[in-house]
């Protein structure tokens, strides 16, 4: 595992109401059709693991500049939203490929001044229903 001279946070975002998470019905349809009828709902969440900022900066990094203050909700180092017996996955990029949203967060951080020394960026997908992990 990389070692990082700067502290390394985790941001979770969501958005606030299940009713508008457009992503997580999209996969939840895409999912009954591919075989898993059992599913009931999926909610999604974008997760930015940052070295580089403090804890206090990457607050307001999450509430300011990537999340949307109106429609999500974030949280940093914990779960934006608690798994209640929900299939977890999380999904990223292998290392060495290119990411443009990544790239685009990095830009963005280094206007506003702040020293990134690296970032990553995931999807978390909670799946709620019937199914294994296996499935």
């Amino acid at each position: 595992m990389k070692e990082f001279s700067m502290p390394v946070h985790r941001v979770e975002i969501a958005t606030r109401a299940p009713a508008h998470d457009s992503g997580g019905k999209g996969v939840a349809e895409d999912l009954r059709h591919f075989g898993l009828g059992a599913v009931e709902s999926v909610r999604t969440i974008r997760v930015y693991t940052i070295a580089g900022p403090d804890k206090a900066e990457i607050k307001r990094i999450a509430a300011e500049f990537l999340a949307d203050a109106v429609v999500d909700t974030c949280a940093v180092d914990e779960d934006v939203i608690k798994p209640n017996g929900d299939v977890i996955v999380e999904i990223t990029r292998r290392a060495g490929v290119m990411d443009p949203a990544e790239q685009s967060v990095r830009k963005g951080l280094r206007n506003l001044g702040c020293r990134v020394e690296w970032i990553r960026i995931s999807a978390k997908y909670l799946v709620k229903g019937k199914i294994s992990a296996e499935e």
